[in-house]
């Protein structure tokens, strides 16, 4: 018994330390393999997973063709509590807005572009994982549209400033938000091949007494034929554009005043163009 009660002491003083080498780093039972998880409150992750998304549709009874892409750009915005906190855009090919890397909360989503009004907005609630908000309508705005587009440049026969708008070639809106040149009230004219500069004027800003003037060529030059390039509208500093027409003739330009892009391809052969073509040289 008196051996008993001296070796118990070491006995308690061993399983003492037996314990405390268990909570070591390293030790099996507490390393990061292990099944057990270690009670009390944790950080919650800096990373936050939740994504909201959903999808952008256009007013496809006034304007049929924009059940397809290329798309408006369109702006979506995202509020947490009213607050804005993040954009993105929907355009060309692409209809699907996506918000990631989102704390849950409440959210709201709206849209807006250019030729609209601008859409509902969404109220969406954010727990975990994805959340589809579902689609964002926009209905058209036709109103909203300009009343009259001018072409004008310094290709030969064009005017170069909107203080002369009588001079400057007129384009036609045959179908709603799409405007043309060549038309019955200006027909094609000839473009000698060379680069040039022009851009489509919506306002009467620049007059004799405060010419606006061009601002700086573009940085990017354009070759015709040119599709679905965006487009940069009204007069003044910095608007306009810059393309290099390969070979003489004449040549069609069509903007898009919906989706916000223009195009330019050689105009088609009209009764005054195949006359020409028919006279002896």
């Amino acid at each position: 018994m008196n051996d008993l009660l001296k070796t118990r002491p070491r006995v308690l003083a061993l399983l003492a330390f037996l314990a405390f080498a268990a909570l070591l780093p390293g030790c099996g039972k507490n390393g990061a393999s292990h099944l057990l998880v270690p009670t009390g409150i944790r950080p919650a992750p800096t990373d936050s997973s939740g994504v909201v998304f959903g999808y952008v549709r256009h007013d496809s009874v006034l304007y049929p063709d924009l059940l397809g892409a290329p798309y408006p750009p369109t702006v979506v915005e995202l509020r947490h509590n009213g607050e804005l906190v993040a954009t993105d855009t929907a355009s060309g090919s692409k209809r699907e807005f996506r918000f990631g890397r989102l704390p849950s909360g409440l959210y709201s989503v709206n849209a807006t572009a250019h030729g609209f009004f601008g859409s509902p907005t969404l109220a969406v609630s954010l727990l975990e994982g994805a959340r589809d908000a579902g689609d964002l309508f926009l209905r058209a705005r036709p109103e909203s549209l300009n009343s009259a587009t001018f072409i004008i440049g310094t290709m030969p026969n064009y005017t170069v400033d909107d203080a002369f708008m009588m001079f400057s070639t007129i384009m036609d809106q045959n179908t709603l938000g799409i405007w043309s040149y060549p038309n019955s009230l200006f027909p094609a004219t000839t473009i000698a091949a060379g680069t040039y500069r022009f851009k489509f004027v919506t306002d009467f800003s620049s007059t004799p007494a405060h010419l606006i003037g061009w601002g700086g060529d573009s940085t990017v030059t354009l070759t015709a034929p040119v599709t679905n390039s965006p487009v940069r509208f009204a007069s003044g500093p910095a608007q306009d554009i810059k393309v290099t027409f390969p070979t003489s003739g004449e040549w069609a330009f069509t903007l898009d005043e919906r989706r916000l892009t223009f195009s330019i391809t050689p105009a088609p052969a009209g009764p005054a163009i195949a006359a020409r073509a028919r006279t002896p040289r």
